[in-house]
């Protein structure tokens, strides 16, 4: 069954098992705060989005063996204790060798459970298309980057995207161009765009993007699906509030964030999007907030 069977909004849940990452380092650093955090998302207009490398601009980056070791010490035991899990998970990685082994064994402790590969490298490579070619219950999602090299991921803010006038038409090229290549592998189905705010973009970029993301959505049918969030984005708290306190900063850009994601689920309703957020009550709230405006 195709994840976007159900025709309501969908709420892609951010759960990192890392001890860096800026929103939820070092809280889910174990079994019984991951179980905590992971049944919020057990519902059925959730994905479990987890991952275990931090790819915000001012983190290192990490070994492939550093990356499993997470999801092998903090990831698999929760699929081993049998815990009811969401009906969609996504493994955030850039790394197939990654993503193929949280894939098996997702698929040998979880019967009927769809599968995304969250892949933020914006490569469309033998990798992606090996994994997509042999693995037809994977669901894919292709980022807007700048990245040349999977290695230099984690570095993206190098690679920024050049400052132009028609940096929107830009993105909506990006798209199409990448669409070709997945219809030419029989593949369209299955992949989800992701506009990628906060990677290979400068803040007026961002602020850009976000304006406009109605034109780039426009650009393509309905069927199309996306990912679309800035929950807890660096750019914000750094360029918008001026916020330094940890705390303080995830608060005010997770309000912020709420504010445009009511504005989307009002504008962009019957459209295929996942709505990337880390706080299931705010995605609520933000439902609720449609729903008024809408009466």
């Amino acid at each position: 069954m195709s994840i976007f069977s159900r025709q309501k909004p969908l709420l892609m849940g951010v759960v990192n098992i890392t001890p860096d990452s800026f929103s939820d380092g070092g809280k889910f650093t174990n079994i019984d705060s991951l179980k905590k955090r992971v049944s919020l998302f057990k519902r059925d207009d959730a994905i479990l989005d987890i991952g275990a490398e931090s790819t915000a601009p001012f983190n290192k980056p990490i070994s492939l063996e550093e990356e499993l070791s997470r999801y092998q010490q903090i990831f698999f035991p929760l699929l081993e204790s049998n815990e009811p899990l969401p009906s969609v998970i996504s493994v955030d990685t850039y790394r197939k060798e990654c993503f193929l082994e949280v894939y098996q064994k997702i698929k040998k402790h979880l019967n009927g459970v769809s599968i995304i590969w969250n892949d933020v490298s914006g490569i469309i490579d033998d990798d992606v298309l090996s994994v997509l070619h042999e693995y037809r219950d994977v669901y894919y999602v292709y980022c807007h980057t700048n990245v040349k090299n999977r290695n230099d991921v984690s570095s993206h803010m190098h690679s920024l995207f050049d400052d132009c006038d028609y940096f929107v038409d830009d993105v909506i090229n990006y798209f199409h161009q990448a669409k070709k290549k997945f219809h030419n592998a029989l593949m369209n189905e299955r992949v989800i765009f992701d506009p990628a705010f906060g990677f290979s973009k400068n803040y007026n970029q961002n602020i850009k993007l976000i304006k406009n993301i109605g034109n780039v959505l426009d650009s393509f049918d309905q069927k199309q699906a996306w990912v679309l969030g800035i929950s807890r984005k660096s750019f914000l708290k750094k360029q918008v509030f001026q916020i330094t306190d940890e705390f303080d900063a995830c608060i005010q850009t997770e309000f912020m964030s709420a504010g445009i994601i009511t504005n989307w689920l009002s504008r962009f309703c019957g459209r295929r999007i996942l709505y990337r957020m880390h706080d299931p009550t705010l995605f609520d709230a933000c439902l609720a907030a449609t729903k008024m405006v809408s009466m």
